[in-house]
């Protein structure tokens, strides 16, 4: 577990957030979790089973992307940043929504 600054004198307080496969997006839920002091204690499932499990199983955010399906039953909702900005995260700055590809 990672565990965000703004949680990390009381973690009971935090939200767990896992993530999968070799950490997808880690990195981008620690800077977020810094930058907008989000109370976040960061996982990654061992396997995608573990993963999708882990996130079933109990109320935690998630990393999800569509057209993944596996948690389209519980009704996902986004958390919305503000958005995308190309220089900060070209300099490896994640203080904003991700850029978003048409599929």
């Amino acid at each position: 577990w990672w565990i965000a600054p703004s949680c990390r004198h009381d973690p009971e307080k935090c939200v767990p957030l896992i993530s999968g496969g070799d950490g997808w997006y880690v990195d981008y839920f620690m800077q977020i979790a810094f930058h907008h002091k989000l109370p976040l204690a960061i996982a990654v499932g061992k396997t995608s089973a573990d993963w999708k499990g882990l996130c079933l199983e109990h109320q935690v955010a998630q990393y999800w992307w569509q057209p993944e399906i596996s948690f389209i039953h519980v009704d996902p909702a986004k958390v919305v940043f503000p958005t995308y900005n190309d220089k900060e995260q070209s300099s490896g700055i994640y203080k904003a929504d991700v850029d978003r590809l048409p599929l």
